[in-house]
């Protein structure tokens, strides 16, 4: 079978070779095992040893030339062998042209991710350091968080080791990490993976818990989370299992299907393959390729800063009148927040406000917070703007607000809200951040508790570069979490003063079946 002349030939990486005695054997993807003895062998060892190293065809019967001290006769003998090589896998071969094959010395120099590993109790765990390994040799900077039944299953020195990085084992090490190194693992991560993630872990994850160091980096990241269920297949299809998952991939979350694995409760001899456990390290690497190439990027800390100091100038001391700006809510806004705090329409609103939960999400000069705070509400408010904050925390009524200047989106609130409110906030969230935002308003909401969203609608002009909603893309964004209680249109004054057309809704959690 005659050799393409622009091929170029290179030894796989996981070319699958032993060797007995003088014989030298290949084994095939299918597994069949292939055998070369005497000179053929000599040739095979020779071959693959020159392909360390890229080379054309003409390129290894020259090498081959210079090893034996001349031609290399007959020609087919060499051509037959690469046929085989290459049936094998054990040697590459791609065009001239195309993009290099990765060697283990590219891998090594390649860009990679910065990735929080979370590993858990479940038993694929012990496959832990060899997938950690494959993590560093794609080009990735690791970082591993651990629960503490996963080091039931492999040792926190052992992948210290591998990854020349601190383990994560609890909510206060007193490492390298500070204070709260979820937090810090959190903000750090451009890509999260719970590889593998058992039943306990999926339940914290789908409830918002934030009890343990895993769980708790991947409520609080902003980058993407990648979950890899590993449990009894019986687990697995447990509808309370299947339930959480379901949530998860509504919220944003990205899901690998479990593969067949043997069931380790099982006695050895009574073990058959079923459904439930993680993909081997080697697919599951494969798999997040495709999956990196898919998933929305994490915005990184320069975009953080430069969004945060945009919000700052706003509403610096200084800066131009904001005609945004009121101290009056806006028309119709006490009627929907009335609507949020009262699930009985008939009930006493000036009785319900007292000590409800209410947070404020981008509360800007705190308007709306104040407003709350006055009638009996316990209201927490946040924004991205420290100059903003500290304007509301000086005005009449401030200092019974709790008051929180950082990036909603990342923010480690405590508790449950009864109502959420936001006026403004998601419409101007890049489209990659809306299913965070959803999943992270759906976690701070209890059971029966409200959302008041004010966002730009259809109306509003293209030039404010904020996004449109209507009632249907609102809906798709909270999935089944949230139902409709109400909608209104309603009207915000923009930069010039002028009013921009937006909508008004009220969306309440639904409580568990």
């Amino acid at each position: 079978m005659p050799v393409v002349v622009s091929e170029v030939l290179l030894r796989a990486p996981s070319a699958r070779v032993f060797e007995r005695s003088a014989s030298l054997f290949l084994v095939d993807p299918r597994g069949a095992v292939h055998r070369l003895d005497g000179d053929s062998a000599g040739l095979a060892r020779a071959v693959l040893s020159i392909l360390e190293t890229a080379k054309t065809r003409d390129e290894l019967f020259a090498s081959l030339a210079e090893l034996v001290g001349g031609p290399v006769e007959p020609v087919s003998v060499v051509d037959e062998l690469l046929s085989l090589l290459k049936a094998t896998g054990a040697v590459l071969a791609q065009r001239r042209d195309a993009r290099p094959v990765a060697t283990s010395e590219a891998s090594r120099t390649r860009s990679g991710l910065r990735v929080v590993l979370c590993v858990t109790g479940a038993v694929q765990s012990v496959h832990t350091p060899w997938l950690v390994s494959l993590l560093l040799g794609e080009g990735h900077d690791v970082r591993v968080v651990m629960t503490r039944d996963a080091r039931r299953f492999c040792r926190r020195e052992g992948l210290e080791a591998l990854t020349h990085n601190p383990v994560c084992v609890s909510l206060w090490d007193a490492g390298p990490y500070g204070v709260a190194p979820h937090i810090r693992l959190a903000e750090w991560a451009e890509l999260v993976l719970v590889a593998p993630a058992s039943a306990t872990t999926i339940a914290r994850i789908a409830a918002g818990s934030c009890e343990e160091p895993v769980s708790a980096v991947c409520v609080a990241t902003r980058a993407p989370v990648v979950l890899a269920p590993s449990m009894n297949v019986a687990m697995v299809e447990a509808p309370a299992v299947r339930r959480n998952l379901e949530q998860l991939c509504e919220d944003g979350f990205i899901v690998v299907h479990p593969t067949s694995g043997h069931e380790v409760a099982l006695a050895p001899t009574e073990r058959a393959a079923m459904r439930g456990t993680m993909p081997a390290p080697v697919d599951f690497v494969a798999l997040l390729r495709a999956i990196i190439s898919t998933a929305p990027a994490r915005r990184d800390a320069s975009t953080d800063n430069a969004v945060a100091a945009g919000w700052d100038a706003r509403y610096a001391p200084d800066a131009e009148p904001r005609p945004w700006e009121s101290d009056a809510l806006d028309e119709g806004a006490e009627a929907a927040l009335d609507r949020a705090i009262a699930s009985d329409p008939v009930a006493d609103v000036r009785v319900a406000r007292r000590g409800l939960r209410v947070l404020d999400l981008g509360c800007g000069t705190g308007t709306v917070a104040r407003h709350l705070s006055s009638r009996g509400c316990a209201v927490t408010a946040i924004d991205i703007a420290a100059s903003a904050v500290a304007h509301a925390r000086a005005r009449e009524g401030g200092e019974r607000v709790r008051w929180i200047v950082g990036d909603a989106l990342v923010a480690t609130l405590d508790g449950r809200f009864d109502v959420v409110h936001d006026r403004a906030l998601l419409h101007v969230l890049a489209p990659s951040e809306q299913r965070a935002y959803a999943r992270r308003v759906t976690q701070w909401l209890a059971d029966g508790g409200s959302l008041v969203l004010t966002a730009h609608d259809e109306g509003a002009p293209a030039e404010l570069g904020t996004t449109r909603f209507d009632p249907r893309a609102v809906l798709d964004l909270f999935g089944d979490a949230l139902v409709l209680d109400s909608v209104e249109r309603a009207s915000m004054r923009g930069p010039d003063g002028r009013a921009v057309s937006s909508r008004r809704y009220v969306l309440r959690k639904r409580a568990p079946r």
